[in-house]
C-alpha cells in the first residue's frame, strides 16, 4: 500500500512524516527548557549557544565523511559561500536567542523568536521585490502590532527595562534566522541536506564561539548538570528536532509544518510554568496571542501565494 503526500507516492517504508513532524514538534518544545536548565546551572548564553552548535556538528562528522565527501568536494563554490553565510547568521541567531532568555519569560522569548515567517515575507519584499498578497501584509502587521505590545510589557519600571531588551534580542534573533531561511532556500536546491547542515552547524559554532573568545567568556569551572543539559539541547533539538523538520518538508506542505511549529510556543510556555513557576503577564499572554495569529496569516498568505504562481 502506498499513500500521496504533497503530490507524492510515500512507501509505507518511509517514515510517517505526521509522526515525525509530531516527535520534531515535541522535541523543538525542550528547547527553551534546556536553555533554560542550562543558563540556572550557570553556564553562560554565549557558551550555551556555541556549545550546541559544536556538538551538533560532532555528531553529524562522521556520517559527512563517511557519505557525502566527494558532494563536499563538488559544491559550487557559490553555494559554499553562501552555506557559510548561512551558518553566520544561524550562529548569530542562537547567540541572541540564548541571550533574550536571560531577560525574558519562555513564553515571549519563544512566541518572538518564531515570528520567523513574517521576517522572511518581508526580508523577500524588500530585498528581492516579491509582491505580497493582502493576507501576508495583514499577518505582517498583526505580527508587529503583537510584538509591540509584548516589547512594552512589564510590570514596573526596572523589569519592563530588561522585558524590552530581551524581547528585541529574541525579534532580532528571528530576523536572523529569516536570513538564513532565505539563504536555505537557494542553496538547498543544490546541496544535500546532510552536508548542508553540517557546514551551517560548523560555521554557526565558529560565530558563536569567536563570540565567546572576544567576550572573554571562560570555558570550564561549570557544574556538570549545566553541561549535561547543554548535550541534551544539542541532541535532542538541535540534531534531532531540526533533522525532524527538514525530514517532513520532504513529504508535508510547508504551511502545515510552519503553522504546526507554534504550537512549540505553547508547549514551552506550559513547560516553563510547570517546571519554573513562570507566569507571563496579561499583556504578555495577549501580545502572544496576536502574534500567532498574524504568523499563521503571513503563513496561508505565503502558501496562496505558492498555489497562485504555480
Amino acid at each position: 500500500m502506498q499513500s500521496a503526500l504533497r503530490g507524492k507516492t510515500v512507501p509505507d517504508s518511509v517514515l510517517n512524516p505526521y509522526i515525525i513532524l509530531v516527535l520534531s514538534l515535541a522535541a523543538g518544545s525542550f528547547a527553551a527548557i534546556f536553555m533554560r536548565f542550562a543558563l540556572n546551572a550557570g553556564m553562560p548564553p554565549l557558551l550555551v549557544a556555541a556549545g550546541r552548535l559544536t556538538i551538533g556538528t560532532l555528531i553529524l562528522t562522521p556520517l559527512v565523511f563517511s557519505q557525502y565527501t566527494h558532494e563536499l568536494r563538488t559544491i559550487p563554490r557559490n553555494d559554499l559561500w553562501l552555506a557559510i553565510g548561512a551558518g553566520i547568521w544561524i550562529g548569530i541567531h542562537f547567540v541572541l536567542l540564548t541571550l533574550s532568555l536571560e531577560q525574558v519569560n519562555v513564553l515571549t522569548n519563544q512566541v518572538l523568536v518564531n515570528t520567523g515567517p513574517i521576517w522572511v515575507a518581508l526580508l523577500e519584499v524588500t530585498f528581492l521585490r516579491t509582491k505580497l498578497n493582502r493576507l501576508i501584509w495583514l499577518g505582517l502587521f498583526v505580527g508587529l502590532a503583537g510584538s509591540a505590545i509584548i516589547t512594552l510589557s512589564g510590570e514596573n519600571a526596572a523589569t519592563n527595562s530588561l522585558s524590552m531588551i530581551g524581547s528585541l534580542l529574541a525579534l532580532f534573533a528571528a530576523v536572523a534566522a529569516a536570513v538564513y531561511i532565505i539563504i536555505g532556500r537557494k542553496v538547498r536546491a543544490n546541496v544535500s541536506l546532510i552536508p548542508y547542515i553540517w557546514i551551517v552547524f560548523g560555521c554557526g559554532a565558529l560565530t558563536a564561539s569567536l563570540a565567546v573568545l572576544l567576550t572573554g567568556t571562560p570555558l570550564t569551572g561549570y557544574d556538570p548538570s549545566g553541561i549535561v543539559w547543554v548535550i541534551l539541547l544539542a541532541v535532542i533539538v538541535q540534531v534531532g528536532a531540526h533533522a525532524g523538520f527538514n525530514y517532513v518538508l520532504g513529504y508535508l506542505p510547508a504551511t502545515i509544518v510552519s503553522t504546526g511549529a507554534q504550537t512549540v510556543t505553547v508547549a514551552s510556555a506550559l513547560l516553563a510554568f510547570i517546571l519554573f513557576a513562570e507566569v507571563p503577564t496579561g499583556l504578555q499572554i495577549v501580545g502572544s496571542i496576536v502574534i500567532i495569529l498574524g504568523v499563521i496569516l503571513a503563513i496561508m498568505g505565503q502558501n496562496r501565494r505558492k498555489v497562485s504562481i504555480n
